[in-house]
């Protein structure tokens, strides 16, 4: 019986972080560096981003987090408009919120949000939304976008025809 409620508690714990670390509140907000002139910047590197859409070729720390197939209507997505708001599909949910980019490679997701359905795709689903929500810098290189967190490369993606 006391493995029983060890077992319970752990898993309250990990479906807590879970949904928390997926939903997200939609409250927090990053500022760009302060060093930085929005208006200035913004404009050339979301020029460089607006419309596209994205398929994701590397995650951080996978394993055997287990994906969609690419060919799936349940294929892991990243698009991002022409008004900055990016959505997509993670493997069991649909995410989306508002980025901020600058030319220096600034990269931020503000009010990230995602609904909550239980899938098989739960762990890489997970994993890929909290690479997602820590990147703090881009690099794009033809069609290869790059998301890190300092120096870390969190997710790699390639660009996906329209």
């Amino acid at each position: 019986m006391k493995t029983f409620w060890i077992f319970a508690a752990l898993l309250s714990i990990v479906l807590c972080s879970c949904c928390c670390g997926c939903a997200g509140t939609g409250g927090e907000v990053s500022e760009p560096p302060a060093a930085q002139a929005p208006s200035e910047n913004f404009s050339k590197a979301a020029d460089r981003l607006a419309d596209t859409a994205w398929r994701p070729v590397f995650l951080i720390d996978r394993e055997d987090a287990k994906m969609p197939p690419e060919d799936s209507q349940d294929a892991v997505r990243l698009q991002i408009s022409k008004d900055m708001r990016v959505n997509g599909y993670s493997g069991d949910n649909l995410f989306g919120g508002e980025l901020v980019v600058l030319d220096s490679g600034f990269f931020k997701i503000n009010k990230m949000y995602s609904t909550r359905r239980a899938g098989p795709y739960g762990l890489y689903e997970y994993k890929f939304l909290s690479a997602l929500g820590r990147a703090d810098r881009f690099e794009l290189s033809g069609d290869t976008l790059k998301l890190f967190n300092g120096k870390t490369l969190l997710l790699e993606f390639k660009r996906k025809a329209k």
